[in-house]
């Protein structure tokens, strides 16, 4: 009998438990190479407007135009490569940004994606002071790679990758 009651039970809250709810935010290890990444991301963005700037010139300057005839072999090209070349470089800037977001909110493969390509930047500066290049100059190029495998190789960066805490 259902003297007149609803014979179904009301919903009821849905209470999220948080272990730590202090630890929203990522370790400041983990900010500082997401920071590198977004300001990666915004250099090669603007490398991007620099190189379409400079196809929109080629495209509208007749001494420009003048000189690249005298190359028969590019003067169709120039146009079309430069805005390829900015549209790599703005679809780059856009996975940096996407990569570097992924890396505050914790996604492990982001974490090993950076890692891995901080390992081949290295193995290629090593590589290229043994081959005889500059070596104060691929010395330079170690130090964001190397800063990049210490600092997400930290304790708290290494618990914030696995556990949303640290």
């Amino acid at each position: 009998m259902s003297y007149g009651y609803p014979t179904y039970a009301p919903p009821q809250p849905v209470v999220h438990y948080n272990h730590n709810p202090g630890r929203r935010s990522a370790p400041p290890s983990v900010h500082i190479i997401a920071l590198l990444q977004y300001l990666g991301g915004t250099l090669m963005l603007a490398g991007a407007a620099v190189v379409a700037f400079i196809a929109f010139r080629v495209s509208q300057d007749t001494q420009i135009q003048a000189e690249l005839a005298k190359y028969p072999e590019v003067t169709g090209y120039a146009e079309p490569v430069l805005y390829g070349v900015a549209g790599v470089l703005a679809f780059f800037a856009l996975v940096a940004f996407f990569i570097g977001r992924k890396l505050q909110r914790g996604r492990q493969w982001a974490r090993v994606l950076v890692i891995i390509f901080s390992m081949l930047s290295i193995a290629g500066s090593v590589y290229t002071m043994l081959a005889g290049g500059s070596v104060a100059l691929d010395a330079g190029s170690l130090f964001f790679p190397v800063l990049t495998l210490i600092l997400l190789n930290t304790r708290a960066a290494r618990s914030w990758f696995s556990h949303r805490t640290w």
